[in-house]
């Protein structure tokens, strides 16, 4: 296809094998056209934060949250052809492939609408104090994943509570929404309530859901949820958090992320599959960090799930936004869905490319 060939062209040390794949390499580098010298951040890797010392049912719980993520993490499914595009000033920068861009400028406005409601969750006490992502969907209530939620969550009877300390003091933990390239001032919002996280079950989409509060300042907006069926090859992006990711390939993360590491992204692909459950599959490149990010429609720019794992070369897992909608309605109905255009210029568009 064009992006194919337009990569193929870019890169001709690729062998015959790896193009044919229809995986080509528009992945930006230092100086590529930014301009910008390489921000070598130290590692972070955010496997789930295990609690200090709490009771027996407790810490069992978390450390049994640690590894059912052992084997699914966040991951670069695509070695070439998907790009994490660098967020400043609430918009992503230009793709360095003119099919990317050809097909993303279109509905960049769309895109841009629900960058600032994608912040990045930090446990403040904790080194490093970044442990996912997770984005507005209410006026007040933010999404993320239960095994990101675990990392700060500690269950008090029939509730959920914020983890203490051994004096008695809750953690603080916020959501802050302005951690981009090169931005020093923070949009940070306390996370003062846990709503919800789900069973940890096989049967339960791993989610949570938590009440936020921002000191004389609107919290951002809530991003619509897509209220359509989903198709195979639907152009979708990620946006995130992914910090550098030792479950990964280290010279895939350096080329793909330039090594600048733990601000947020948009990183656009295409849904791989639907299936029939609660999960479809993606091929966005995420890492350690995504966790918790929003998976949004090209067209509308309404969330159409929730990221929450993948596997090294093979796919990536998101809780579909119905699936997301029948929990959030447990704790709040609040809740705006949209529906997908018709007719569906991108499809028609991409098939001419």
């Amino acid at each position: 296809d064009a992006l194919v060939r337009e990569i193929a062209g870019k890169v001709p040390l690729l062998q015959p094998g790896e193009v044919s794949t229809g995986e080509g390499d528009e992945s930006r580098t230092a100086g590529e056209p930014c301009e910008r010298a390489p921000v070598v951040h130290p590692v972070v890797v955010t496997a789930p934060v295990l609690p200090e010392p709490a009771s027996p049912p407790e810490a069992r719980e978390a450390v049994e949250t640690a590894v059912a993520s052992a084997g699914f993490n966040e991951a670069i499914i695509k070695r070439f052809g998907r790009p994490v595009l660098l967020v400043r000033n609430d918009t992503f920068e230009v793709p360095a492939s003119d099919t990317w861009k050809a097909i993303l400028f279109p509905y960049k406005s769309r895109l841009d609408a629900a960058i600032p409601s994608v912040g990045r969750v930090e446990l403040v006490s904790s080194v490093p104090p970044y442990i996912g992502t997770a984005w507005m969907i209410t006026k007040e209530i933010a999404v993320t994943n239960r095994h990101v939620a675990l990392g700060f969550a500690r269950r008090r009877g029939n509730s959920w509570g914020i983890h203490r300390n051994p004096i008695g003091q809750e953690y603080r933990v916020r959501v802050d929404f302005k951690e981009e390239y090169l931005q020093t001032i923070p949009f940070e919002a306390d996370i003062v309530e846990i709503l919800y996280i789900s069973e940890l079950d096989d049967t339960q989409p791993d989610l949570a859901f938590v009440r936020l509060r921002s000191n004389g300042r609107p919290l951002p907006p809530p991003i619509s949820l897509f209220d359509g069926k989903l198709r195979e090859k639907q152009t979708v992006a990620v946006i995130g958090y992914p910090a550098e990711d030792s479950r990964n390939g280290a010279a895939d993360q350096s080329r793909i992320f330039a090594n600048i590491f733990d601000i947020k992204r948009l990183a656009p692909g295409e849904i791989t599959g639907v299936g029939d459950s609660f999960v479809f599959t993606h091929d966005r490149t995420t890492l350690g960090g995504n966790s918790g990010s929003v998976v949004v429609d090209v067209e509308t720019g309404a969330a159409v799930g929730l990221h929450f794992a993948g596997e090294y070369l093979l796919d990536n897992y998101a809780v579909r936004a119905s699936t997301v909608r029948e929990f959030l309605e447990r704790v709040d109905r609040d809740v705006v869905f949209v529906s997908p255009p018709a007719p569906q210029p991108l499809e028609e568009f991409k098939a001419k490319l």
